[in-house]
């Protein structure tokens, strides 16, 4: 992947209008940004708010309020990213291009000292930790194991749902346990002999029955069940607070009176019709009398607001109560309804007792008569006078009701009724006892009943194996036990590598990035070093911390210690470490924001050097800069040579900030346009003498200071000095073949072009124009000569 053009940048930050085709091309054709691309422009020019546009559309950064209102920009896959009303048509992934520039120092390493374990608080300890465990090559390794393994079990999981879910009783396990390897002949052999035994059990438990035939009768002769009622009536309070409650529409004074006469009249069928209107009525007709609902506009609103959203929740709430309440009084109801049947009951089961045991007083005529009189006369009339009331509740105009009585007179009735489902069950329990008496006299058959108990038990397990032993739940055990294995086996292939993903973030990767940094810190000419701080135990991420120590051991604070340069350094250096692990680099942008502000030169060159050699890894770099001399030593990089762009911030009448195309300037080749330019400016017939003595007078004098100090002698302050004692040489050898004729009209071209009046009102045109041509031809001439 690869940046070609910023095409356009619309009204963001100083950038009005700006046009990639307008500006970014040289003489012959339109330029793009090439593999190692340069972009010079002083702070406030723009430079940031193109990187902004590259965050954004990498979905690293949004775009800072307020956002340009267009943004266009091509990549190398034929496609135009365009950012308009403030969404993208397409972005790229966020890790395709990566950013060094403030942001990237002030999240990750460069806070001034104050270095944290706590990821809330915007320390760059853990936010470092973070980015190094996404862009480790080894670390993502590791975490794709473990998204196979999470995976591949859910798969097993999936494949084998329906075996795993299958449930299987002690006893159908332990009969596993015993059959699983038998093969089927055996297996045949023991349900036969099985089968067998069953029928011989249930001969023997056949005349066990009848040896207990005469007392079989007595032993299931059993209690008779109590009249059961059940009051599930809520307190008084409550049925009174909802014959109380009001649900209130919101109002809306400012409506029009006739609105608001027409809804307080029709507020009921209002309520019920505005559900049956769309959310959104503009284009349709009322179901009643099929007119536009457009035309209704405020009717429709008026109506939504009284009946808005807090309406609807009260009333929701009010109408649940409601049916709760009535649920209670429809169980109680029903509950009386059947209490007559249920004592009728009771009286006929006791009557069938003493018609089969003739036990004494376990039934009397007089006794039912008594009891089913009470509940003959049992009506639920007051229970339903409760539920109509409470039913009319739920209409917006209700009648006042008296709430408090007619819960008094449910509560009264309900009381006599508990009163009476008492006595009868007193009466039961007497009778009970009778039964239990009864019982009691003829149960010394303790023998015939564990004989049969014992052989019902062995009955129950003989069909338990029979029926095991004649399904395929031997084929299916095994299938859930090899299933719980394979599960097991990948659970714990899982749990490892999770463990190694975890062992290799809290190790092995911090102490690396550190050893990185180290290295690259070694390049510089630098008087300090890192040492990494080990794993904070106390925090749930992975720690990025370090110490700074200068030659002699001692340790230094980031920011009382260390220049602003030395800081930057040290997060230029985490940056390039943290790059190292990269996966697909082939197809990742490196762009960088203004590096470094606070630099000294050596450092400065070492730096461009060291930002020049990613373009062998990468698919592109990208630096922004304010930095002359920066700029500079990036200028000289080669293989790949770079391309340099510069961004000027315009004023607004003339569009703003623009990016363009920066062709270069080389003193010689410009000095040796003058003929070409007098003879151009002469056919369009805009011929400036002046304008051109003056222009060429001034570059000829820079082009032999340029000769004199870098070709001849040699001289660059920036160099250490054996890198000087070698250009001597090849200085020497140029001087070589010149002759002192040569120096001397070097010289006296030089005094020409400092103390002429080359340059003033006075200076006669023609002459000056003359003059200058041919001290140019002479220092053209002495050049060729001193490159053969």
């Amino acid at each position: 992947m690869k940046i070609k053009k910023i095409r356009a940048i619309k009204n963001y930050k100083s950038f009005l209008d700006f046009s990639w085709s307008k500006f970014c091309k040289n003489a012959s054709r339109q330029e793009v940004l090439g593999k190692f691309s340069i972009v010079f422009g002083e702070n406030g020019a723009g430079k940031s708010a193109i990187c902004n546009a590259l965050k954004s559309v990498s979905q690293n950064q949004d775009f800072p309020n307020p956002p340009p209102t267009l943004v266009e920009i091509e990549l190398n896959d034929d496609k135009t990213y365009k950012y308009e009303n403030e969404k993208w048509t397409y972005q790229v992934n966020k890790n395709s291009f990566l950013f060094f520039d403030v942001d990237f120092i002030s999240a990750n390493v460069h806070t001034h000292g104050v270095r944290s374990s706590n990821l809330q608080q915007g320390a760059h300890t853990q936010k470092a930790g973070k980015l190094i465990i996404d862009l480790d090559e080894q670390a993502n390794t590791l975490k794709e194991v473990v998204k196979a393994k999470e995976e591949e079990l859910e798969a097993l999981q999936t494949s084998y749902a329906d075996i795993l879910k299958k449930q299987f009783t002690d006893k159908e396990n332990e009969f596993f346990k015993i059959y699983k390897d038998a093969d089927d002949k055996t297996k045949q052999e023991k349900l036969a002999k099985e089968q067998e035994e069953l029928k011989k059990l249930e001969t023997d438990l056949t005349m066990l029955q009848k040896l207990n035939n005469k007392y079989a009768e007595i032993n299931c002769l059993s209690d008779v069940d109590h009249v059961s009622f059940s009051n599930s009536l809520s307190s008084k309070e409550t049925f009174t607070e909802l014959f109380t409650r009001q649900i209130k529409e919101k109002a809306q004074d400012e409506a029009d009176e006739a609105i608001k006469t027409h809804f307080a009249k029709h507020k009921q069928f209002i309520e019920y019709a505005k559900e049956q209107i769309p959310q959104n009525y503009a284009d349709e007709n009322c179901p009643l009398c099929m007119q536009p609902l457009a035309n209704a506009t405020k009717v429709i609103e008026y109506y939504r607001i009284a009946f808005d959203q807090t309406y609807e929740n009260a009333k929701r709430q009010f109408l649940s109560g409601i049916e709760t309440a009535k649920n209670e009084l429809e169980t109680i109801k029903t509950d009386l309804s059947s209490l007559p049947q249920k004592v009728t009951e009771v009286f006929d089961d006791l009557e069938k007792i003493k018609t089969n045991f003739e036990i004494q007083d376990i039934y009397k005529l007089e006794e039912k008569t008594k009891q089913t009189r009470k509940f003959s006369s049992t009506t639920t009339k007051e229970i339903g006078d409760l539920l109509t009331a409470l039913e009319s509740l739920k209409k917006i105009e209700r009648e006042r009701v008296d709430a408090s009585k007619l819960y008094e007179t449910v509560t009264v009735k309900i009381q006599g009724v508990e009163k009476s489902v008492k006595s009868v069950n007193d009466l039961i329990t007497e009778k009970n006892k009778l039964i239990n008496d009864f019982k009691g006299k003829y149960s010394d058959q303790s023998k015939i009943t564990g004989k049969i108990q014992e052989k019902t038990k062995k009955q129950t397990e003989s069909n338990e194996l029979i029926d095991f032993l004649k399904s395929d739940k031997i084929k299916h055990i095994k299938n859930k036990t090899e299933a719980l294995e394979k599960q097991k086996t990948l659970s714990d292939e899982l749990k490892k590598a999770r463990e190694d993903l975890k062992t290799y973030l809290a190790n092995t990767i911090p102490a690396s990035v550190i050893s990185q940094m180290i290295t690259i810190l070694g390049k510089f000419n630098l008087s300090f070093t890192l040492e990494h701080i080990t794993e904070n135990t106390k925090t749930k991420d992975y720690s990025f911390s370090f110490k700074i120590k200068d030659q002699k051991g001692n340790e230094r604070e980031m920011k009382d210690g260390l220049s602003e340069g030395e800081r930057q350094l040290i997060s230029l250096a985490f940056f390039f470490a943290i790059n190292e692990n990269l996966q697909n680099k082939e197809n990742i942008v490196l762009v960088f924001d203004d590096p470094i502000t606070s630099l000294d030169s050596p450092n400065l060159k070492i730096l461009a050097e060291l930002i020049h050699q990613k373009t062998q890894e990468f698919s592109q770099v990208i630096v922004f800069t304010h930095h002359p001399l920066f700029f500079k030593y990036l200028s000289k990089c080669e293989n790949p040579n770079p391309s340099k762009f510069g961004v000027l911030k315009n004023a607004d009448q003339f569009g703003g900030s623009f990016m363009f195309f920066d062709p270069g300037f080389d003193l010689v080749i410009e000095v040796q346009q003058c003929n070409q330019e007098i003879s151009q400016n002469a056919q369009n017939g805009n011929l400036k003498p002046e304008e051109i003595a003056l222009k060429y007078g001034q570059l000829l004098r820079l082009a032999i200071e340029k000769f004199i100090k870098n070709d001849l002698l040699m001289w660059d302050k920036e160099k250490k000095f054996d890198e000087i004692t070698e250009s001597l040489k090849q200085g020497k050898n140029k001087m070589a073949k010149l002759s002192n004729d040569d120096l001397e009209v070097i010289t006296n071209m030089y005094k020409y072009c400092n103390y002429s009046n080359l340059l003033h009102a006075d200076k006669e045109t023609p002459s000056a124009l003359s003059e200058l041509m041919t001290h140019i031809d002479k220092f053209v001439k002495i050049l060729n000569k001193a490159k053969i």
